[in-house]
């Protein structure tokens, strides 16, 4: 890989998003990984880990940003994906409540609706702190429902079979641009877009949110 000049992460830290003005770069993050993604899944790959710091940039001017994924540890074919795997507050539903049924790319798409959350910081959501599954499943559900992130709300969908798809998501908002699954190909919901699917119930889960211990402490640190 080509040098980069650094992650979302780090242009999050650096206030590029802030206040929520720069939305044609937000849109560019949301383009590019989308395609990522898609390009991934008709290879049959689930990277499972999609975050912000694994979205690294080149920047060739002010105004021009390419995007592209990194840190494939974590990744597998999806004939293979079933294990707990990745951070969970960016993990989805499937993935925090693992029963060993086979993850999809489905799962990269959620977890890209919460980056895109915590890039434009909807409802405070970088400041957000979990302490069960349910809480981090919960607030990306109520994020879909705020205005900005009204374009990518089928992303949040708990049922993973009803969720949109990256190839569904190029298509409706960039006109298959960057599409790497075959037009014929392209899924489409199991279910009517336009109905409540956000209010799907959250798994009933309780346990604490899977991240690791704090040192000296028998509670779990927050994701």
């Amino acid at each position: 890989m080509a040098l980069m000049d650094g992650s979302v992460d780090d242009l999050i830290g650096q206030g590029v998003f802030e206040p929520n003005a720069n939305r044609r770069l937000s849109d560019t993050v949301l383009h590019h990984v989308l395609m990522g993604i898609d390009y991934l899944s008709s290879k049959g790959i689930v990277h499972r880990d999609l975050k912000p710091a694994n979205i690294l940039f080149t920047k060739n001017s002010e105004t021009d940003f390419h995007f592209l994924i990194a840190d494939f540890g974590v990744s597998n074919f999806a004939s293979n994906a079933m294990t707990l795997v990745g951070s969970p507050r960016y993990a989805a539903p499937e993935v925090l409540c693992s029963d060993g049924s086979l993850q999809t790319s489905k799962a990269d798409i959620w977890s890209l609706f919460v980056t895109m959350a915590h890039v434009l910081n909807v409802d405070g959501y970088r400041a957000k702190e979990f302490r069960t599954t349910a809480e981090i499943i919960q607030s990306a559900c109520d994020a879909a429902k705020c205005q900005e992130l009204s374009t990518i709300k089928d992303m949040a969908i708990v049922e993973p079979e009803k969720r949109a798809s990256a190839a569904k998501m190029l298509q409706s908002l960039y006109g298959d641009t960057g599409l790497a699954t075959p037009l014929g190909h392209v899924d489409e919901p199991t279910e009517d877009p336009d109905q409540d699917h956000v209010s799907s119930p959250v798994p009933s889960t309780t346990g604490p949110a899977r991240g690791k211990k704090e040192k000296g402490k028998g509670k779990e640190r927050r994701v």
